[in-house]
């Protein structure tokens, strides 16, 4: 008994990768885990689909029992921020349903969100058969009726992935990995992306694995027709456009960038997502833990995982800012190719610090009082409050006043719709995701 106590306490002080590699080396049984762990396979499942499992699950105990704790002095302020991401080589992206909803993409969760909207249209058994692959091989027409509303062509990139492309463009982004499926980050000429749960960019038959790019089915979805393999003509011969179901796998790609990428990350930014949804919920877990994060978000998330920086609001307002202060040219539609220019300095970095700032827009590092053309309050030590923000019921130190114009619409005042859902499962109002309540290790689609 010790030693199970011993184990399980090496399991959590450890990181969770290098746990199942000595599990592994010691012919350790990822069934026999499971079942340790109170779980029964009920289905077949291949040797590393286990290993997988347990390794998700392993992290998410990992998570709530030791969270990462932020850095401190130095990793906290606004000032902070701009010195991190102008000296960051290798900068991953996580981003999510919040950076795409000013564009005019519903959410999932939200008031007026996709699901409330399928429910109310189509008698479906739980709104989020939607995007089961089970139930679309069945009945695909309320995905086909929801599909036009999103499909490519009708939305155009924010200033929030104009940022993102920036960061590309000053070759500085290791990786975005968007959960969205909008395609948008196609459409910003991002190139260093992985579409997490796919997107509509192409499409595949269910029955012979045809793929077909968007353009090709674009008219039956724009009519409301089921599009339907001609080539094979089978009876399960659908379209469908190669996004993540629930009940299917993500695939070898996003699983072989992750284990790339992270070693050689030196800055996490988290954009526009609620982060509920394994395995993209993990990464921030699975990121050194003395690598800087930043959290840009309407409210907080992963709690008790702690962002170093928290920048809570509008994405687009938070990601305007920060072009400011990096001393860049305008996130606006009318820059071309969503990209940003340097406004001094050798290669795009010279504008990199504090002083990219005009006068004043910014005290010094760690004083905690920094404010912005976009910033309304700040809550020491790290918390930055935008517009749009949903500011968290906390103990914290009282907010200082950062707006022009104090009072109570200072916040929030003709907000957005949310960008992501809120921190208590329980809550669905201001979500802007699809995954439901606690972390699920099923993939969602624009999270």
């Amino acid at each position: 008994e010790d030693e199970e106590d011993e184990e399980d306490d090496d399991m959590l002080h450890c990181d969770s990768d290098d746990w199942i590699l000595r599990q592994k080396s010691a012919n350790a049984s990822p069934e026999d885990i499971l079942k340790q762990l109170g779980i029964s396979v009920t289905h077949a499942a291949s040797h590393d689909e286990l290993w997988r499992l347990v390794a998700t699950i392993v992290s998410q105990m990992r998570t709530r029992l030791l969270p990462r704790q932020s850095l401190g002095t130095g990793f906290q302020t606004l000032d902070d921020a701009t010195r991190l991401i102008s000296r960051a080589q290798s900068i991953v992206v996580v981003s999510g349903a919040g950076i795409s909803v000013s564009a005019g993409i519903p959410d999932f969760r939200s008031a007026n969100g996709v699901y409330q909207l399928v429910e109310e249209r189509f008698n479906l058994p739980d709104p989020q058969s939607l995007f089961d692959i089970h139930y679309f091989a069945n009945d695909p027409l309320p995905f086909f009726t929801f599909a036009k509303n999103i499909y490519p062509g009708v939305y155009k990139p924010t200033p929030s992935h104009r940022f993102i492309k920036a960061l590309e463009g000053r070759g500085q982004l290791l990786r975005n990995y968007t959960q969205n499926i909008d395609t948008l980050e196609k459409v910003a000429g991002i190139k260093r992306k992985v579409t997490c749960h796919g997107s509509f960019e192409t499409a595949s038959c269910l029955a012979c694995k045809r793929t077909v790019g968007c353009e090709e089915i674009q008219r039956e979805i724009e009519t409301g027709v089921v599009p339907r393999c001609g080539v094979c003509k089978h009876e399960l011969g659908i379209l469908k456009p190669d996004i993540v179901f629930f009940g299917e796998s993500l695939g070898e790609g996003f699983e072989r960038h992750i284990q790339r990428d992270l070693p050689r990350c030196d800055l996490l930014v988290v954009i526009g997502s609620s982060m509920r949804v394994r395995p993209v919920a993990a990464i921030p877990v699975m990121i050194p833990p003395d690598v800087p994060q930043i959290l840009i978000n309407r409210e907080l998330v992963l709690q008790p995982h702690k962002f170093d920086i928290e920048l809570l609001g509008d994405c687009d307002a938070i990601t305007m800012e920060l072009a400011r202060r990096l001393g860049l040219s305008s996130l606006e539609e009318s820059n071309p190719n969503g990209t940003m220019h340097p406004t001094n300095g050798p290669n795009g970095v010279g504008a990199r610090a504090v002083a990219a700032a005009p006068a004043g827009a910014g005290a010094a590092a760690g004083n905690g009082e920094e404010s912005g053309p976009h910033v309304t309050q700040f809550v020491p030590p790290n918390r930055y409050l935008f517009r749009g923000a949903i500011s968290p019921e906390s103990g914290d130190a009282p907010a200082a006043d950062l707006s022009d114009e104090a009072g109570s619409d200072a916040i929030g005042a003709g907000a957005a719709p949310a960008d992501s859902d809120p921190i208590r499962p329980t809550e669905d109002s201001g979500a802007g995701d699809a995954e439901a309540g606690a972390p699920s290790a099923a993939p969602p689609l624009q999270q």
